[in-house]
């Protein structure tokens, strides 16, 4: 009985199309959806969350970026990161330097603090879906960068940026409200002479 790699191609397979050309037929395949025993089965399922900002425990791992946007001084904004650990040991993450100064702190279900010092631990295999507020104390550009240790010697980042507006005081306030006026008004006047002027040439027409 001679042996039949499994691997390799057979009717099933493939599926074949004749094509005229020149009055002869030729034949051509055409891969159709078959399944195939060569395909690995540890296929690695589409995380739900896979839209986020993504820390990766792993060696030269992408750094991520996070953008807040325009925030108002004494307001707010809530961002979301994925830590993921694609190893089979549970990894420890602890924050080094969070930048609280600037308005940044986390949250996190899995957050616990430990001799002054916050930790998350993840399981093998595992990911978690952490939350970054940003609350700008002065206005300003800001760009800092989170640091993270995990396995006690590796060190990961996430920069996260946004620029922080100062509120509008009374008097800007009132001056904005009478430029909108006024802009308003000139536009009220340009078409009230536009129609009069249209209305005149009609008659005279």
């Amino acid at each position: 009985m001679s042996n039949t790699n499994a691997c390799s191609p057979n009717k099933e397979n493939f599926a074949f199309e004749a094509v005229r050309h020149n009055g002869e037929a030729i034949l051509h395949s055409k891969r159709a959806k078959w399944y195939s025993p060569c395909k690995s089965l540890h296929t690695l399922i589409k995380s739900p969350e896979s839209n986020l900002a993504s820390l990766r425990l792993a060696h030269f791992a992408k750094t991520p970026r996070i953008s807040f946007g325009q925030v108002k001084v004494g307001s707010s904004v809530t961002e979301r990161l994925l830590i993921q650990n694609p190893h089979e040991v549970p990894q420890t993450l602890v924050v080094e330097k969070l930048s609280s100064d600037k308005g940044f702190y986390i949250e996190a279900n899995e957050l616990e603090n430990d001799d002054q010092r916050q930790h998350m631990n993840l399981g093998p295999n595992k990911e978690i879906v952490i939350s970054i507020t940003w609350k700008p104390k002065e206005a300003g550009r800001y760009r800092e960068i989170l640091s993270f240790k995990w396995d006690s010697i590796h060190r990961a980042q996430v920069i996260v940026f946004g620029t922080a507006n100062a509120p509008l005081k009374r008097n800007e306030k009132v001056g904005a409200v009478v430029c909108l006026y006024i802009l308003v008004s000139f536009y009220c006047l340009f078409i009230w002479i536009y129609c009069c002027c249209s209305k005149e040439y009609c008659e005279k027409v």
